[in-house]
This record gives structure tokens, sequence and C-alpha cells, in this order.
């Protein structure tokens, strides 16, 4: 008697076949776990999803602004009707109750029209 084939076997078969015959130029492969087999998808050029997207976490690597050629920066999402980036930080002030904030390096390279929120703490 021939073993039952699950679905994630079936469609991973078709998915392979239809990738090697050039059809879709996505890479799938596997990582086996001791309880399941856990997906990973590579994307060569665009990705559009219709539907749901469920992730249990996201980030992306882009090229370091201020130099490309040897640095990345990796970054998580920030969900957001807008788009934007958040940077936060806890500084102490001085006795005249000034305080400076240093924003990374290529903070100016990466963003425009941007805004802050200070936010005092008492302790």
């Amino acid at each position: 008697m021939e073993k039952l084939r699950t679905t994630t076997e079936i469609l991973t078969t078709w998915f392979l076949v239809l990738f090697t015959l050039g059809l879709i130029p996505v890479a799938l492969t596997y990582a086996q776990t001791a309880l399941k087999h856990t997906p990973t998808v590579s994307v060569t050029g665009g990705a559009s999803v219709t539907g749901t997207l469920s992730k249990s976490s996201g980030t992306f690597v882009i090229d370091h602004p201020l130099d490309p050629a040897n640095k990345l920066l990796f970054h998580s999402f920030v969900e957001s009707p807008d788009v934007k980036n958040m940077y936060d930080g806890i500084v102490t002030t001085d006795s005249s109750g000034e305080a400076l904030v240093t924003l990374p390096d290529y903070f100016e390279s990466l963003n425009r029209d941007y805004r802050y929120q200070v936010n005092g703490v008492t302790v």
C-alpha cells in the first residue's frame, strides 16, 4: 500500500516542478525540525500577495546608505498606515535640564519630513 502524501508534500512537488520549468521565480526550501517542516521562501524580484499574509515577526535588510558596498542595516517593521522609521532611547538631562540626542549617522539619508516626540519620565 502506497503511503498517503500530505498536502504540503503534494504542493511542494508541484511548486518545484513549476520552479524547475522556470514558470515561477521563487526558490522554496525546507528545514526539518523535530516536529515539522518549516518553509523558507526566497524571492528574486518583486512579490505580490493577494489575501492574508501572516507572520510572527518582520525584518528587512538594506544596504547602508553611507557605505553600501561594505555595510548592511537590519531593521524591523513598524506597523503603520504611514511610511515611517522609529528610533527611540532614553537620555538623562544635565543640571540645566538639557540633553543631547544622537541619532544614527544614516538617519538623514533614510528619512525626510521627520518629526520627533519627547516624553518626560520621572525617576
